[in-house]
């Protein structure tokens, strides 16, 4: 069975569910061209986005989480970053 969607907002809100993360700069400009990077799902992190252990850093949130809650703790730890704070996801 195939679905067609006919609104392009319907499009994007079905991909941004499925997709993992934003594009990164690279993927955009390998798939869009010169056209300029933007974030298209708000509720995904950055393509680009990772966090780093260093030893000795300092965390202001630790957030231990399952598998099957890892995209809604990415979404906590983007907010949370927007914040100012640094979590660091167990």
């Amino acid at each position: 069975m195939r679905q067609w969607y006919a609104r392009m907002e319907d499009l994007l809100q079905v991909a941004c569910q499925r997709a993992p993360r934003n594009m990164t700069k690279a993927e955009w400009q390998q798939f869009m061209g010169s056209e300029p990077y933007r974030q298209t799902c708000p509720n995904l992190l950055p393509g680009d986005w990772e966090i780093s252990v260093v030893e000795n850093e300092q965390y202001d949130v630790f957030l231990s989480h399952n598998s099957a809650d890892k995209p809604a703790v990415e979404i906590l730890a983007r907010r949370l970053m927007e914040a100012g704070l640094t979590p660091w996801p167990g």
